[in-house]
């Protein structure tokens, strides 16, 4: 306002300032349409960014992670050239789990994994899912029935070991084999555990 109780000219001027180049309701359309653009394209420019954070991120844990919430069959191949197909039932730090498809549990070290392929169909991972770090090789197999559960254990030169796993040491295994005799193996020259043969306790 002025000081003759008017409308003040100049703060009319400055509206219209504002608004140079928007005569119409078509213009202030475009104009719209352009801020909606911009907005599209910077919210695509930040899900690829995001994206490409993720994928730096990624670990081998991290995939079978998400491969183990997919439920998807993987075929898995060792250093050993053993190749197995299953489901991942569990990730750990040193470790995966698989559920063959014949309903052996198998337990393969991480860094013994060569390749890693997902069935068809399955959705592309990121890769960067936290882990159980807690959970390792060593920790699951002190957890089978010692001296009762049969196993096949595969060393990292590529020999075999059939028999019952009696005691896990600190950083030994000792097994007892089908012929009758114990092996005492190191841990670390473990690649994979089968479990091929499951004790039940008798009921009663």
């Amino acid at each position: 306002m002025d000081q003759t109780g008017g409308d003040d000219p100049s703060a009319a001027d400055d509206l219209g300032d504002a608004f140079d180049g928007f005569d119409d309701l078509d213009g202030l359309a475009a104009w719209a349409a352009e801020v909606r653009v911009d907005d599209a394209i910077d919210q695509r420019r930040r899900a690829a960014w995001l994206r490409r954070q993720a994928a730096e991120g990624a670990t081998l844990a991290g995939v079978l992670v998400d491969l183990a919430e997919q439920g998807r069959a993987v075929t898995v191949q060792t250093s050993v050239g053993q190749r197995h197909r299953g489901r991942i039932t569990i990730v750990g730090r040193d470790v995966v789990g698989l559920r063959s498809i014949d309903g052996q549990v198998i337990l393969l070290r991480l860094d013994a994994v060569v390749t890693l392929r997902p069935q068809p169909g399955a959705l592309p991972v990121t890769g960067d899912e936290p882990l159980d770090a807690t959970t390792t090789l060593h920790r699951l197999l002190g957890r089978l029935h010692q001296g009762r559960d049969r196993v096949v254990m595969t060393m990292r030169g590529g020999e075999a070991l059939a028999g019952a796993l009696v005691n896990v040491g600190h950083d030994v295994l000792t097994v007892t084999t089908d012929a009758g005799g114990q092996v005492y193996v190191p841990l670390d020259s473990v690649i994979e555990v089968s479990v091929v043969e499951v004790w039940v306790p008798e009921s009663g």
